[in-house]
């Protein structure tokens, strides 16, 4: 039994071998795209990635990602907090990193209507 090795509750996608600190970093190479296909050839479509310390989900077909966007479109809608977000004269409801739902949709429509209109663009 190791102290190391835990039985990991989430259920994730398959994943080369990662080094502890910079993830799968060590995998790539000079050619993202190309590093990218070579590790989907050899570990399937759907690959968990770790960069440093963000975590990515690499899909290389488009019927996965389809049927991701599909089901977990308000998932992948919202954008990451921002570290100086705190600093900004808004926080984080300012017009460009405001958080996907309500007011978001809100300032969308604002925009289109107010400074997008025909009127306003002329």
């Amino acid at each position: 039994m190791s102290l190391f090795k835990t039985k990991n509750p989430l259920n994730l996608p398959p994943s080369p071998p990662a080094l502890p600190i910079i993830g799968h970093l060590h995998l790539l190479g000079p050619s993202l795209f190309k590093s990218l296909h070579n590790l989907s050839n050899k570990y399937g479509p759907l690959l968990y990635l770790r960069f440093g310390a963000s975590r990515c989900l690499a899909v290389s077909t488009a019927s996965i990602a389809t049927e991701i966007f599909k089901t977990n479109d308000v998932t992948f809608s919202d954008r990451p907090p921002l570290a100086f977000s705190d600093k900004l004269p808004y926080g984080r409801y300012g017009f460009f990193i405001a958080p996907y739902g309500n007011y978001w949709k809100f300032i969308k429509k604002l925009c289109n209507s107010e400074l997008l209109s025909a009127r306003q663009v002329e």
